[in-house]
């Protein structure tokens, strides 16, 4: 079987490097001296996917590229919140300091980033977290405690892309207690009693926005000398909850949380491909495009979804392979036919050549380090943009 696959590989080669002689003589018919190049015939299969069956997985949120928080009431994708949760580094460098140095919350903020009013002002406040967390244990619906009653401060944001939010006295001597223990074991000490804040958004439903986690800082600023010290921070994260989703039976949606994407058994329809010369063999999902825009109010955005991952040979113990490993292969945007392209020749000629074995195929919507992204597709169910695999041969080569 191997050697069959390696014949069809090979096939392949040549019959490209004859297409596109074929195509290149076409291209000049009156050349002097030319001849005649045997002319392939290209035939073109399409068959009809059906069979998505919706997956979902926990996955990680913690210690990620971004952190994003906000609300917004999104009328296809459902009602979203995101709630951020930092916990500083201490810098024992900056030892009697406080008192001196002014403590300001540094939010730096990718400004296209952005699912909601993008002309909306959204209030937050900042809560003291109850209990000892870490960022590589959090998950998208468990997160640690905040009380509510302890706000440290509030802050809002409409078009920026980067805030100074000012931390009370109170709470600089709070962190300052840390610096004064002189024993050996203040490090443990502060990592075990000192939790960090929540960021939530107190206002109505506006926007979700979209933290950068590594440019995010605790700054010290000391007013009289024009000196700024930048702390980093530890641990980072969020949690996400979305409710009153509308979920359409004719249509596959997928989110970036991992919270619905889609396996696919091939194995029935690669067995209707025959085993003759393959050229190509493309996945073709039709976006919903008049969807998604019909449910955007004006001034309103959704962060774009520009590819799809597949993966197969999943174990899902959890959800580190879709986040943190390289896809086997990825469907990207023809934003002209509207659709997305997965190039799959390689799958089907080991299914039908080599009688692959790991016929499941998990497509999901890349996590991106923690960016929020929703589509929609056709499905099965709606002829003329349903779900396709079609498979470029040729024959006749030379004949």
């Amino acid at each position: 079987m191997q050697n069959n696959l390696k014949a069809a590989v090979t096939m392949r080669l040549v019959l490209s490097v004859l297409l596109i002689g074929f195509i290149a003589s076409c291209e000049n018919p009156g050349s002097v001296g030319s001849s005649i190049i045997p002319q392939p015939d290209i035939v073109f299969d399409t068959l009809i996917v059906s069979g998505f069956e919706p997956d979902s997985v926990v996955s990680s949120t913690g210690n990620l590229t971004y952190v994003p928080i906000g609300k917004y009431n999104d009328q296809l994708f459902g009602d979203l919140e995101a709630i951020g949760y930092f916990k500083p580094i201490i810098d024992f460098t900056l030892d009697r300091v406080f008192g001196v140095y002014d403590v300001q919350f540094l939010i730096e903020l990718d400004s296209v980033l952005i699912n909601g009013d993008t002309a909306s002002t959204s209030t937050f406040s900042l809560f003291e977290i109850e209990e000892n967390w870490r960022g590589n244990e959090l998950s998208i619906n468990e997160g640690p405690a905040y009380n509510e009653a302890e706000e440290i401060a509030t802050f809002s944001i409409s078009d920026e892309s980067q805030l100074f939010i000012d931390l009370p006295r109170s709470w600089e001597n709070e962190f300052a207690t840390f610096f004064e223990d002189t024993s050996s074991s203040r490090d443990s000490v502060f990592n075990a009693d000192y939790f960090g804040f929540s960021i939530v958004q107190t206002s109505e439903t506006g926007k979700i926005s979209t933290i950068v986690s590594a440019r995010s800082k605790l700054a010290f600023i000391d007013n009289s000398e024009s000196d700024t010290v930048l702390v980093d921070f530890q641990d980072w994260g969020y949690t996400f909850e979305r409710i009153n989703e509308t979920r359409r039976s004719n249509r596959l949606l997928f989110h970036s949380t991992l919270e619905q994407f889609y396996h696919i058994d091939l194995s029935e329809i690669a067995g209707k491909v025959e085993p003759k010369n393959i050229l190509r063999a493309e996945l073709v999902l039709y976006i919903d495009q008049e969807t998604l825009n019909s449910t955007l109010l004006p001034s309103h955005s959704r962060i774009e979804t520009t590819f799809l991952d597949v993966n197969y040979n999943l174990t899902f113990e959890n959800s580190y392979e879709l986040q943190f490993l390289s896809s086997e292969l990825r469907g990207f945007e023809d934003e002209v036919k509207q659709v997305f392209r997965f190039d799959v020749t390689n799958l089907i000629e080991n299914y039908v050549f080599n009688n692959r074995e790991d016929r499941i195929l998990y497509v999901s919507l890349n996590p991106a380090g923690g960016i929020l992204r929703s589509t929609i597709f056709f499905n099965e169910t709606n002829p003329g943009r349903e779900p396709k695999l079609i498979i470029t041969t040729t024959k006749n080569v030379g004949q």
